[in-house]
Formats: C-alpha cells, sequence, structure tokens
C-alpha cells in the first residue's frame, strides 16, 4: 500500500467574498473584511459610499498585502476557508451558550477527525467520543459543558 504525506497549505487569511483562504489581498480593517480581487475591492468601496477605489485608498479606507508567513501560535485557514488553531480544526457547531449564542467552534484534537453534517458531529478514530473544547465565538466562553447536546 502506497503512502502519500499530503501537506496542507496554510492561508493566512479567509476571503469575506469566496470564503476560499488567501494570502494576499485587498484589507478594509476598519470592516473586517478581506478580498483577493481589484473589482471586489472596487465593489466594497462603492458599498461603502466612495465613488472609486482610488478614492478610497486615499481616505486609507484599504490597503493591500501579502502576507508572507502564519507567525507561530495564530490561527490559519485551509484552501476552502476552513479555520485551524495551532492544536487542530475548528468545526462550526449549533448549541447555545448562556449568552445566548449559538454560534460556536469545537477545537478538533489532532489524533482525531470530525466532520459536520446537517448540525451533526460525526468523529472518527476516537474511542471515547469526546470533544476537546466547544468555544462561544461571541463571548469567547468555554461552552464545553454544552457539549453533551452534540449529536454524534
Amino acid at each position: 500500500m502506497e503512502n502519500t504525506n499530503i501537506t496542507l497549505e496554510k492561508f493566512a487569511r479567509k476571503s469575506s467574498v469566496t470564503g476560499n483562504g488567501m494570502n494576499e489581498g485587498f484589507v478594509f480593517e476598519s470592516y473586517g473584511f478581506y478580498c483577493e480581487s481589484e473589482e471586489e475591492a472596487r465593489e466594497k468601496a462603492i458599498e461603502l459610499g466612495y465613488n472609486s477605489l482610488d478614492e478610497a485608498y486615499k481616505d486609507e479606507a484599504y490597503y493591500w498585502t501579502q502576507w508572507e508567513e502564519i507567525e507561530e501560535g495564530e490561527n490559519y485557514y485551509d484552501a476552502e476557508g476552513n479555520e485551524y488553531t495551532p492544536e487542530g480544526k475548528l468545526i462550526p457547531v449549533e448549541i447555545q451558550c448562556k449568552c445566548g449564542s449559538t454560534d460556536f467552534y469545537v477545537n478538533e484534537s489532532i489524533t482525531y477527525k470530525a466532520t459536520v453534517e446537517n448540525g451533526k458531529i460525526d468523529i472518527l478514530n476516537n474511542t471515547n467520543n469526546q470533544i476537546d473544547s466547544v468555544v462561544c465565538k461571541k463571548c469567547e466562553n468555554d461552552c464545553s459543558e454544552f457539549s453533551k447536546y452534540v449529536v454524534f
């Protein structure tokens, strides 16, 4: 049996337009908006009330950059825009935090694989079906005690 190792290409940011990972592009930092093409940037500038991309640039509404490397300990994205922590892949799940938010990430251990489909998490190669942590994206609260509501 042939052993093939696949290296995950890492991206520093996620496009707000396509949802794909990106290592260079336009940043509208005040708006948390990232895009890859000049056309996408132009559309955002007009949406923000500018007459042109040049006018938005002169007003310092955006800049273009390349991310050469991802700092150690920082989160990153794959080509499809899935987010990873240094420990593993972040998987969105639907449960409710004490703050009322239903927007979470599951921090998947690198010792097993998990997939999410129709709001259910399927854990593979994990003998105890436990999740490392469930974190609210709104208040950063560790909601691991709510993981019992997630269907395996």
